[in-house]
């Protein structure tokens, strides 16, 4: 099962993710940290999504590790 990387904080996954690091957008990590469905897209890529929301964010499989 993937999940986020746990060696990197909130702030680098959404600078890497969404090219910016505010308070809002930490938020939306930290809330991507448990119950989320990711799926690989294509090589190098995956989606993140919560589990209760139908849209989510495509993600680099560098900020994934197994768990």
């Amino acid at each position: 099962m993937l999940q986020l990387r746990s060696d990197l904080k909130d702030w680098e996954i959404s600078r890497d993710m969404m090219g910016k690091t505010t308070k809002e957008t930490c938020k939306i990590i930290k809330g991507l940290r448990t119950k989320v469905i990711i799926e690989k897209l294509c090589d190098g890529w995956s989606t993140i999504r919560k589990e209760s929301e139908e849209l989510g964010w495509v993600i680099s499989n560098e900020l994934l590790e197994e768990k």
